[in-house]
Parts: C-alpha cells; sequence; structure tokens
C-alpha cells in the first residue's frame, strides 16, 4: 500500500509541562521556543481535593469538638453517626479524586513527551527502511505500523 507523505505540522518540541499562577485545575503542556505555544490544557482536581481536605480537616473536627458527654452534637443536624458516616464519604471520595489528580498528571507527561516519541519513531522508520533495503527484503510489520502511524501523525493516510 502506498502510504502519502507529508511532514508534521505541529508545535515543534520539546514540550513542558507548567500551570499558569492563580489558575487552579490545570497543567499546561506548551511547545515552542520557549514552552508559550499552549498545545494542550488538562483538567486537575486540584481545587476539589482542597476543599475535601478543608471539610475533612477543618470542618468534621470542629464539629466533633462541639459533641457533648452524652455523645450527642451541639451543632444541630449533627450527630456522631452522621458525623462518621459523612467523613467517611469525604475520605472515600477524596481517594478517587487523588486517583484522578494522578491520572492527570500522567496524561500531561504522556502528551509532553509526544514530540519525543514521534522523532524516536521516525528515526526507527529510518533504520528500519535502510535494512530492509540493504538486506534485500521487504519491511517487516512493524516498520510497516510505524510509517503508517506516523503518516496519520503527518496528516497523510495511514
Amino acid at each position: 500500500m502506498e502510504v502519502k507523505e507529508k511532514h508534521a505540522t505541529f508545535t515543534p518540541g520539546p514540550w513542558v509541562i507548567s500551570c499558569i499562577d492563580e489558575v487552579k485545575d490545570s497543567l499546561m503542556v506548551g511547545g515552542g521556543d520557549d514552552g508559550s505555544d499552549i498545545v494542550a490544557n488538562v483538567r486537575t482536581y486540584e481545587n476539589d481535593i482542597l476543599n475535601l481536605q478543608g471539610e475533612l480537616y477543618d470542618d468534621i473536627p470542629v464539629y466533633r469538638s462541639r459533641i457533648n458527654v452524652h455523645g450527642n452534637c451541639w451543632v444541630t443536624g449533627y450527630e456522631t453517626e452522621s458525623l462518621d458516616k459523612r467523613e467517611k464519604e469525604v475520605k472515600k471520595r477524596l481517594a478517587e479524586l487523588e486517583k484522578k489528580e494522578k491520572k492527570a498528571h500522567a496524561n500531561a507527561r504522556l502528551i509532553a513527551a509526544a514530540p519525543n516519541m514521534y522523532q524516536l519513531l521516525r528515526d526507527v522508520l529510518v533504520d528500519y527502511q535502510a535494512e530492509a533495503k540493504a538486506e534485500g527484503w521487504d519491511l517487516p510489520i512493524i516498520g510497516q505500523e510505524v510509517r503508517e502511524l506516523l503518516a496519520k501523525v503527518d496528516g497523510g493516510e495511514g
């Protein structure tokens, strides 16, 4: 199969991960000469985590400190059982958000590595093609797959 060859028009690497001052819940991946060309904005969960931590470590202990000797909370609507249940819910939600936060950072790292991976695949393809030509055999399937993937990235047909 003939592959149309084009060259990538994406922002040149290296790409770097950063955040903008005072902007929470966002990681920016930027490229170009100084990293200022934003290529991706990855949503994080920093504000949600901070809010839940505030509730868990600030609010619930305050309510607990108001419990009288009979185990009843002085604040209307809060008893020890409801506080225990709420604390458990908050801890579960916090664990979920921290897991999502780790994934967001991993996604940002993967995106930032894209130009390096692209160049590495181009180098691998050149080596495969040179070896195949020198040995007089067809390009191995992995080489064909790399060529097709690069063609998709470059805007050609894979």
